[in-house]
């Protein structure tokens, strides 16, 4: 139980206060790191690298039955306006694992299209004629490779939220024949708690694909801004660099006189 007033009356239904802003994980890698040397584990490390996915809690605790009979009323209407809250709880995370999955599509597509810099970028290292001066070439090279891990991180994250495969918890479309038997206000409360059990579930994996899509976006941010200097130092040598390439020591040409025979 929170002990913030403002949370607090926001559960009891009182004024909600607070903003909506979550906390910022910009130094999150940094934190998994001191976490590591503090506890001298590796385990913060395997966590931050794979994030997994939490045990359910809240209804995922209860037994089917013990949660039924909590749901439990004697009006027909009021189960199904229990049943059609659950189904709104049930839904809302896998709408959130959907929207999660897209997005991580999207970024996936940016990621290859930006792939083409490093393409470009390489025939440039590659061609002593382009860049001239070894400090210059230093520099467009730890520029370009600080840009291919960004987005290599930011692939792997994307890639953990469309590839990676989840247990999740059905709403136990074995048990229809032992709601068949039920009344029908009892059948209702029951697919009702069968729901929220499974929403717990779905609600811990849309959590880790929510915080993979946010880490993914952190790091593909990380990349544009390491494009954005990668582009200002290519900008600087264009402007200072030709006076490198003119002060490029050439080698003289000599020549040869060839005696004439009288």
């Amino acid at each position: 139980m929170s002990d913030d007033p403002q949370q607090l009356s926001a559960i009891d239904g009182g004024p909600i206060k607070e903003t909506a802003d979550l906390p910022r994980q910009v130094f999150g890698f940094v934190r998994m790191l001191g976490r590591v040397v503090k506890q001298r584990s590796i385990k913060p490390l395997v966590n931050y690298v794979l994030v997994p996915a939490k045990p359910p809690k809240d209804f995922a605790l209860e037994s089917l039955p013990d949660l039924a009979a909590r749901l439990a009323t004697p009006d027909p209407e009021g189960a199904k306006a229990v049943l059609d809250e659950a189904l709104a709880i049930y839904q809302e995370p896998l709408d959130r694992i959907d929207s999660a999955e897209r997005r991580a599509t999207s970024l996936l597509g940016a990621v290859a299209i930006a792939a083409s810099v490093v393409i470009a970028g390489a025939g440039l290292l590659l061609d002593p004629t382009k860049i001239h001066g070894q400090g210059w070439r230093v520099g467009i090279s730890v520029l370009l490779l600080a840009f291919v891990m960004c987005l290599a991180a930011c692939a792997m994250r994307a890639l953990a939220i469309t590839g990676r495969a989840f247990r999740f918890y059905e709403p136990g479309p074995q048990r229809i024949g032992d709601r068949a038997a039920m009344s029908e206000k009892e059948a209702l409360v029951h697919r009702a708690a069968e729901l929220l059990r499974s929403s717990e579930v779905a609600n811990q994996v849309g959590r880790v694909k929510v915080g993979l899509l946010r880490s993914a976006a952190w790091w593909f941010r990380v990349a544009i801004l390491t494009l954005v200097a990668l582009a200002a130092l290519l900008l600087a040598y264009s402007i200072a660099g030709s006076d490198t390439a003119k002060q490029t020591p050439t080698a003289p040409v000599t020549h040869v006189t060839r005696p004439h025979h009288g």
